[in-house]
């Protein structure tokens, strides 16, 4: 069992590494947005394929939220998953 509980630990850590990664990604994401939305009112015309940049943008910005809002269920389910770990007798079977 505790083999099975340190591959879970090892687990939430790269879990954690991706989730601060779609962070950084989606604050990236927001100051692309804010720039662009900065520079398209500031200029004289309509800029070039600004309807299909921003489409682009909101695309990457829902893919984005989805896999966030998906990792964050598998930390849970991780968390769930070495908590009922620990509470098991050590000569238990993980399952797999």
């Amino acid at each position: 069992m505790d083999d099975y509980i340190k591959a879970i630990e090892d687990a939430e850590h790269k879990v954690q590494r991706m989730l601060d990664l779609l962070n950084q990604a989606d604050q990236d994401l927001r100051e692309v947005k804010n720039d662009l939305d900065k520079f398209y009112a500031d200029a004289p015309k309509k800029p070039p394929r600004i309807d299909s940049v921003a489409a682009a943008i909101a695309k990457v910005d829902d893919v984005v939220a989805q896999m966030t809002r998906q990792h964050n269920e598998l930390a849970a389910e991780l968390a769930s998953a070495k908590e009922e770990a620990k509470a098991q007798p050590q000569e238990s079977d993980p399952g797999f």
